[in-house]
């Protein structure tokens, strides 16, 4: 995936040195390299076991385990993006923080889809809406990195 290996230089660090590989998650703001390191492997691990147990919970069709657990999944994604991010000044975390939550809404609502037609409408709403912040963010980082159209 071409995308996946641009390095954006100074798109949510306000700084010269690029952000390394920002979609794969190899995004290192201002913090040293151990500290930088223990808390990604931290969120690596626990991301990893919400993961695990969400499955586990559809391989034993356990509802409990699954409403709790699928919302889990994007909100720790965005515990990571808000620690590696922490120092930055850029807009742009705003923008990816928000599709993030509306994203967690989506799927929370989609849960309560089949008790009633209005927890879809509104959880397609909520993905609508975190589509809109991904696409402004990624086309600020095209503006400010003067990436060419095809």
């Amino acid at each position: 995936m071409r995308i996946a290996s641009i390095d954006v230089p100074a798109v949510f660090n306000n700084q010269q040195r690029p952000v390394k590989r920002i979609l794969t998650g190899d995004c290192k703001l201002q913090t040293t390299k151990n500290q930088s390191l223990l808390k990604s492997k931290g969120f690596i691990i626990f991301f990893v076991i919400v993961v695990m147990t969400y499955f586990t919970g559809m391989a034993l069709q356990n509802d409990t385990i699954l409403f709790i657990f699928k919302p889990l999944l994007v909100t720790s994604l965005l515990l990571y993006f808000i620690s590696a991010t922490r120092r930055s000044k850029s807009s742009l975390k705003a923008f990816v923080a928000l599709a993030l939550i509306f994203s967690i809404a989506g799927d929370t609502l989609l849960m309560f889809a089949g008790n009633n037609e209005r927890f879809f409408l509104l959880g397609l709403s909520a993905f609508l809406i975190a589509h809109i912040f991904y696409i402004i963010t990624f086309h600020k980082i095209k503006i400010g990195e003067n990436i060419e159209d095809r």
